[in-house]
């Protein structure tokens, strides 16, 4: 029984660090895409 108990825990770690990483890189990527956005829109405006 612990054997199994284990093996669970092991994947549900495994899981939950892969979910957290992907989490981040999402968070990571929309920070990027506003502050592109962003630095588009202050050149746009600067340019007029």
């Amino acid at each position: 029984m612990s054997k199994i108990l284990n093996v669970l825990a092991i994947v549900l770690f495994g899981l939950w660090a892969i979910g957290f990483f992907v989490y981040n890189l999402i968070i990571i990527s929309h920070i990027f895409l506003v502050s592109a956005t962003v630095v588009l829109i202050i050149r746009v405006l600067k340019e007029k």
